[in-house]
């Protein structure tokens, strides 16, 4: 089975109810959360303790293999992250 590996780009309240909602089916999930503010997505990270929930920089997006995107930021900004899924063919 393929390992369970989800980035949620965006931390707002649709990213926080993305995530209790995901935990509440498979809290074995391993989340990574990805901000423009490193720091905002490491305090975002931080509301969810003994959870598998870690914030990442923009780099680490494209080298990393996820096999769930949840892009849930502004819409301005969901096309350049779309881009780089479709080239990956995420």
């Amino acid at each position: 089975m393929r390992k369970k590996n989800l980035l949620i780009i965006g931390t707002g309240s649709i990213s926080e109810r993305h995530v209790k909602n995901i935990l509440s089916i498979d809290p074995k999930f391993k989340i990574s959360v990805f901000s423009s503010n490193y720091i905002r997505a490491q305090n975002f990270s931080k509301k969810f303790k003994n959870k598998n929930i870690n914030p990442v920089h923009y780099n680490e997006i494209d080298k990393s293999e996820f096999s769930h995107v949840i892009i849930a930021n502004k819409t301005k900004f969901r096309n350049k992250f779309l881009k780089i899924f479709i080239k990956k063919k995420m």
